[in-house]
C-alpha cells in the first residue's frame, strides 16, 4: 500500500471515530429533548395528559407509558456506559451516570398514590445521575478548551462560562424538583423543574459537540496528536513530531513533548 493510500485510510478511520462520538452525543441530546414529549403524547393518545412528575408516568394508568420511560433511560444509560472521557475520572463519572440512569428506570418512584411512600432508591439514582453530569460539566468539560484556536468564535472563555452555568443548573434543577415534590406533593412546578433539568442535560451534549467541532480535537486524539501535560492540560504535539501511543489521551511531560519536536510549536 502506498503512503498516500495509507494516509487516506488512516484519515478515514479517524473521521469514523470522530463521527461515532458525535453521533453518540447527538442521540443523547435527542433522547433528552424528546423524552418528556414521548411520555406526554403517548399518554395523550390514550386520553390522558401530564402527570405530577415525569417519574409518575412509570406507574400511571396501569403503567401505560412504562415501556417508553424505561426504554429511553436504558438507552441513555447504555450510551453513557459506552462513552469514554478524556480523563479517567471523567470516564468513571460517565460510567456511574450510566448505571444511575438504569437505576432510575429500574425502581418505580411510587409517586402516583399519596398513600405509598416514595422510593428512596429512585430518588437516590436520580440525584446521583445529575451529580455525575454536574461533576463532568464543572471539572472536565473545559479540558478541551485549550485545543481551541486562538481566534475561535465564540472564544474559550465563553464556553467555560456556558459549562459553568450548565453545571450549576444540572444539580440545582433536580434538587429543586425533589424539594418541591416534598413540600408540594408534585404538580406543574415539579414537572417543570424536571423537564428543565433534562433539557439542560441535552444542551450540554449539544454545546460539547459545538466546541469539539471548532477545535477538531477528536480527530487529533485519534491520530495520537493530543497529550495531557501536568498543570497545562491537553496540548497538541508539534507538527512533524512522533505520534503518541494509541491510548485515548497519552499522559506526557513537557520533556516528552520537547523530545518529540519543537516545544514552542505546541498549541497551549
Amino acid at each position: 500500500m502506498s503512503a498516500v493510500s495509507a494516509n487516506t485510510a488512516t484519515g478515514t478511520i479517524q473521521q469514523y471515530i470522530a463521527q461515532t462520538y458525535f453521533g453518540l452525543r447527538l442521540v443523547l441530546a435527542l433522547l433528552a429533548f424528546s423524552f418528556p414529549w414521548l411520555l406526554y403524547f403517548g399518554a395523550r393518545l390514550a386520553g390522558y395528559g401530564w402527570e405530577s412528575s415525569l417519574s409518575a408516568f412509570y406507574e400511571a394508568h396501569n403503567g401505560l407509558m412504562r415501556d417508553g420511560f424505561v426504554g429511553v433511560l436504558w438507552a441513555v444509560g447504555m450510551m453513557l456506559l459506552a462513552y469514554r472521557g478524556l480523563h479517567i475520572a471523567e470516564s468513571a463519572a460517565l460510567l456511574v451516570a450510566g448505571v444511575a440512569a438504569i437505576g432510575i428506570a429500574s425502581f418505580a418512584c411510587h409517586c402516583v398514590s399519596e398513600s405509598d411512600p416514595h422510593s428512596g432508591w429512585h430518588t437516590f439514582f436520580a440525584i446521583l445521575f445529575f451529580a455525575c453530569i454536574t461533576y463532568i460539566c464543572l471539572f472536565h468539560a473545559r479540558d478541551t478548551l485549550t485545543l481551541l484556536p486562538a481566534d475561535a468564535k465564540p472564544p474559550a472563555a465563553t464556553f467555560r462560562t456556558i459549562y459553568l452555568v450548565i453545571g450549576v443548573l444540572m444539580i440545582a434543577l433536580p434538587m429543586a424538583a425533589v424539594l418541591l415534590d416534598h413540600f408540594l406533593g408534585g404538580g406543574k412546578a415539579v414537572l417543570g423543574a424536571e423537564i428543565a433539568g433534562i433539557y439542560v442535560f441535552g444542551a450540554y451534549w449539544c454545546v460539547k459537540s459545538w466546541e469539539l467541532g471548532k477545535s477538531d480535537a477528536e480527530r487529533d486524539i485519534a491520530r495520537g496528536r493530543i497529550v495531557r501535560v501536568h498543570r497545562k492540560g491537553l496540548v497538541r504535539l508539534p507538527t512533524g513530531a512522533a505520534a503518541a501511543p494509541r491510548s485515548l489521551v497519552y499522559p506526557a511531560t513537557v520533556a516528552d513533548i520537547a523530545d518529540r519536536g519543537r516545544g514552542d510549536d505546541v498549541v497551549p
